[in-house]
């Protein structure tokens, strides 16, 4: 499951990354269905986000546990794969509408605790260069990420630093 955009043409990171695991999982041996959910990037949840910063905003739609689900009957799938550390809020709609021997796992492109500890240090170091971007606590953004991961089985990530942090926070992980 992924963002249409993650999926699309366009060459940029997530792109890049995007591929570069669904290569590694199909040379696993895994046959990939895709599932891509469009990201809801409105007007009014652009500004909520910006009035009230989440971490990890909700930005799929609505009924996104529900076409996973039903996807992962369909296909009778084994292993559902969560491209994107976006997803982190989503594992909990979609665990109790899959059968209980779905494996759920996210595909990383990297934790937001890393990013907030480099955006909260640049602030410090360079105000006005960061004024727009909403600063938030390393503590607060810790637990949210154990809280989120620990409704995943496994976590896979390209990076080693952030396969040491998930395993920190008590998550397995696989590279």
């Amino acid at each position: 499951m992924a963002f249409e955009g993650s999926l699309g043409s366009t060459v940029g990171g997530q792109q890049a990354c995007t591929r570069e695991l669904q290569q590694v999982i199909r040379q696993a041996g895994y046959d990939l269905t895709e599932v891509a959910l469009p990201s809801r990037r409105s007007f009014f949840n652009r500004v909520r986000n910006k009035l009230q910063p989440l971490v990890y905003p909700i930005c799929w739609p609505s009924d996104a546990a529900g076409c996973v689900a039903e996807a992962a009957k369909k296909h009778q799938a084994g292993i559902i794969f969560f491209n994107l550390i976006d997803f982190l809020p989503l594992a909990r709609e979609v665990r109790p509408r899959v059968d209980p021997g779905v494996s759920l796992v996210m595909l990383s492109h990297g934790l937001a605790s890393a990013d907030v500890r480099e955006i909260n240090r640049i602030a410090r170091e360079m105000p006005e260069v960061i004024r727009r971007c909403p600063l938030y606590s390393l503590e607060a953004v810790l637990k949210k990420e154990r809280e989120y991961l620990g409704d995943f089985d496994q976590v896979i990530s390209l990076a080693e630093f952030e396969a040491d942090l998930c395993r920190e926070l008590g998550i397995v992980t696989g590279k």
